[in-house]
């Protein structure tokens, strides 16, 4: 089966978008877990916030290394069906499974509540780390240029972008529709989970073509040969030390703010209604700057995209908090915040992939799996740090979870942790990526040998 790609040297739109599927799919669990599972274990399961809060903070460790894990196995197993489109299937299911039984409140003591939670949601993020490094490797090998890397990555965050606005409508409706609020955590799961697992089906289909049967004798014994080792593995990080620090301090800062705005909306303002209309504002803002990205893909490398995007959504969200008391002007500069985040969001996985690629074609560091699974971890990591901010925020002053309205100081802490927080963190995360590397001119040497190399690296079986 050869693609498209091969015969034309060309990366359909259509074949972007079937990539971008995959991202529809799991954005609607991520979104649930985001806005919801700090809220869910406090006043849902009733874990004391304390517990909740070390809780969530160390179970980011926990994923971290299973991430890594993951991305070892990947790169070191042969299947039958190729290196990444099995775990996309297995991964999913594993994820829908955990999650269900994770958001799922049993009768039974705190205790028994607290442990159960903690075994499920590891059993779910392990399969969930599994089929995201598995998902995010291929885009290093269906992109075969820069410019197909970014379209890959951005078809992913405008599909991303289309599922947070239809959450945006269904998640806030479907957790309040039964007379158990409990209830409407575990129909969510069910319902999300299904979606992912069927959007990653799309993707197991199309990259058919790209990732080959790994129990073929020819591609077996290469591919033994391949083995990555630790010592690989370590001298693969520095080219993505100075993202990676920044995306840990911008993702912590995202993490932080989700997991208060739903405490904001309904303790500060007493409005829980309008998180529904935030969650409105964020994803068509974001899906609206996804359409600038190429534009200044074209214009800046990567490194000034990221410095710009962020200093322009430090600026919005201090400005946010000062205007508050003026809803709609709010809303305006909350929107224009998340708007400002995209172009360097959209930024990740292309240097993930130049990372990727440069050790391969530039050092002959073949860790593919293992560098995405490192920028899994930074992921956990920075909602280790968004998470130990918003509980640790949440404890200082003074949040009750017993009690239905909270104090004055309460209301204007949550206020304080929330936004000025978060442009804290925003604001730290523009030093590391002063020291970025893999400017346009490496990348171009390294792109010609990616392409020269394709033939011999990823062998597609020819058509009669």
């Amino acid at each position: 089966m050869v693609s498209e790609q091969e015969k034309t040297g060309k990366l359909s739109v259509w074949a972007t978008y079937q990539y971008g599927v995959g991202e529809f799919g799991f954005t609607f669990f991520m979104s649930l877990v985001s806005y919801y599972l700090l809220f869910f274990m406090t006043d849902i399961a009733r874990i004391p916030l304390e517990t909740a809060g070390t809780l969530y903070a160390l179970l980011q460790w926990v994923e971290a290394f299973t991430a890594i894990g993951a991305g070892m196995l990947i790169d070191n197993l042969h299947l039958r069906g190729g290196r990444y489109r099995p775990w996309l299937l297995s991964g999913s299911i594993v994820c829908l499974v955990g999650s269900v039984l994770f958001f799922t409140k049993f009768p039974i003591s705190t205790l028994s509540t607290t442990v159960l939670f903690t075994v499920f949601y590891c059993v779910a993020y392990a399969g969930f780390n599994c089929m995201w490094i598995a998902y995010r490797a291929l885009i290093g090998i269906i992109g075969k240029t820069s410019r197909q890397t970014v379209s890959l990555t951005i078809s992913g965050t405008q599909l991303a972008t289309v599922s947070s606005l239809l959450y945006s409508y269904l998640g806030v409706k479907m957790l309040s529709a039964f007379e158990r609020p409990e209830t409407g955590y575990t129909v969510s799961a069910l319902v999300y989970g299904i979606i992912m697992v069927l959007s990653m089906l799309v993707v197991f289909r199309l990259a058919k073509p790209y990732d080959q049967d790994q129990t073929r004798p020819e591609i077996r014994q290469q591919k033994a040969a391949e083995k990555v080792t630790l010592r690989d593995m370590l001298r693969a990080l520095p080219p993505l030390i100075p993202y990676g620090l920044s995306y840990v301090l911008s993702i912590g800062a995202s993490t932080l703010i989700m997991s208060c705005l739903v405490y904001y909306f309904n303790y500060t303002l007493e409005r829980p209604e309008l998180m529904s209309v935030m969650i409105t504002v964020m994803t068509v803002m974001r899906l609206a700057a996804t359409f600038i990205v190429p534009w200044l893909a074209g214009k800046l490398d990567k490194k000034h995209i990221y410095l710009l995007s962020v200093s322009a959504a430090t600026f919005f969200i201090v400005l946010a908090y000062l205007l508050r008391a003026n809803i709609p002007v709010f809303f305006l500069l909350m929107g224009l915040y998340f708007f400002s985040l995209v172009p360097a969001g959209a930024m990740f996985m292309p240097c993930v992939t130049d990372a990727t690629d440069y050790n391969e074609f530039e050092r002959g560091i073949k860790a593919r799996s293992f560098l995405y699974s490192v920028s899994s971890t930074f992921s956990y990591i920075a909602q280790f740090i968004g998470a130990s901010a918003a509980s640790a925020g949440l404890i200082l002053i003074g949040y009750n979870a017993e009690k239905i309205t909270q104090s004055p100081a309460a209301q204007q802490g949550i206020a304080v942790v929330t936004f000025l927080g978060t442009a804290l963190l925003t604001a730290l995360s523009l030093i590391p990526m002063l020291f970025y590397k893999l400017d346009a001119k490496t990348m171009s040497g390294v792109y010609l040998k990616k392409n020269l190399a394709a033939e011999q690296e990823y062998p597609v079986e020819k058509s009669e």
